[in-house]
């Protein structure tokens, strides 16, 4: 059974999702508390295996973050703080970036993201831009505030959830223009910050390529455009069950804020566009752990479902498309079984080792409920 992540306390969007929002009614309930138990299918539409190469510049200790492009394999690999390119067959190309202060690197690894081709490379103090020949085309000093996230947007500059450097720093969501002045900002501050422990789970896409950002403590999905971000989705567990957000928001003891989140129901850290169904993970959120839940929205008919199976999807690691999404797992070679560590020698065509880096599973799946 797994746990519920748990976070440390932060309300970005309160004034938007705990009073504005129901009014406007912009933001959709995903109504958990009375929704129907459903099974999940998930159906693979074809699996492609890549060991990769393992030498003294690309043993991997621990992958947190992996992008897949038609030509690369780029993997963050936190326990080296490093990050190493391979391509589409396994073979190793490169380090792109390594713990330090030169020009190609950072002093502390916070977040990695790819879009458009580029990867962006956030640690304490500089953001760094690297295109897929290992070049860093943009490198942004960042003295005055810093990310805890970011992603890029569509004027040039960057969705970020950013404090600034005055004393009491305050949080929020803010999005920048390419010279990294705050364009606008929303929700109310706080002076306590996200704590996220693979941010790339809160700034997710859908399989039109919609950008979103998902607030964990109010428990609502922001849809990013450039006019701004809106509340589009709100999960809701049930009177007894909900935080009272603007209680949380006047509280800055972080053991305070703890007490009143304890025993409510929390989605956790697994949340996935596939298909026309919005996949998620819940679960109380308690100081001893809790069993973790699933379950689906229909975007399509508005629908909420608690699925009756677990079911096994790397939320973290995926790409959306229109039909379904492409999920990328690392799988340590020692955890597999002999025959399944066989399939993959043939798919591969060579002896793998257990020591050897990771095997690298892209799954094309869709999603149907029963």
């Amino acid at each position: 059974m797994r746990t519920i992540f748990v976070f440390a306390a932060v309300v970005l969007f309160l004034g938007a999702c705990g009073r504005n929002v129901e009014s406007a009614g912009s933001c959709k309930v995903i109504d958990i508390e009375n929704a129907p138990k459903a099974k999940c299918e998930i159906k693979s539409e074809g699996k492609e295996i890549v060991a990769l190469e393992t030498t003294d510049n690309s043993l991997i200790k621990t992958v947190t973050s992996l992008f897949v492009t038609d030509e690369y394999i780029i993997v963050f690999d936190s326990g080296s703080h490093r990050i190493l390119q391979f391509d589409r067959k396994g073979k190793f190309i490169r380090c792109m970036s390594r713990q330090g202060r030169g020009p190609k690197e950072i002093p502390w690894f916070a977040e990695v993201v790819f879009h458009d081709n580029l990867l962006y490379v956030l640690g304490m103090g500089k953001l760094l831009v690297f295109n897929m020949a290992g070049d860093v085309v943009r490198s942004i000093a960042l003295d005055n505030f810093g990310f805890n996230s970011c992603y890029p947007a569509s004027n040039g500059g960057f969705w970020a959830y950013l404090y600034s450097n005055e004393r009491d720093r305050p949080y929020y969501l803010s999005l920048l223009d390419e010279n990294l002045n705050v364009v606008n900002n929303w929700g109310e501050k706080h002076s306590q910050a996200l704590y996220v422990i693979s941010p790339q789970k809160y700034f997710f896409n859908d399989g039109a390529g919609e950008l979103y950002f998902y607030h964990c403590l109010t428990d609502s999905i922001y849809h990013l455009t450039d006019n701004g971000a809106e509340p589009v989705y709100r999960f809701d567990f049930g009177e007894s069950d909900n935080l009272d957000y603007q209680k949380i928001s006047q509280l800055c003891d972080h053991d305070e804020i703890s007490n009143e989140r304890n025993g409510k129901m929390e989605v956790g850290g697994g949340r996935a566009f596939v298909g026309d169904y919005l996949i998620f993970t819940y679960a109380q959120n308690l100081k001893d752990g809790a069993p973790m839940y699933y379950g689906a929205y229909d975007t399509k008919t508005g629908k909420t479902y608690r699925l009756s199976n677990g079911i096994s999807i790397p939320f973290f690691l995926h790409k959306p498309t229109k039909e379904g999404a492409y999920f990328y797992l690392a799988i340590p070679p020692h955890v597999l079984n002999e025959d399944l560590l066989k399939e993959y020698e043939q798919h591969c065509g060579h002896t793998i080792k257990e020591d050897d880096n990771p095997i690298i599973v892209i799954d094309k799946v869709t999603v149907t409920l029963q």
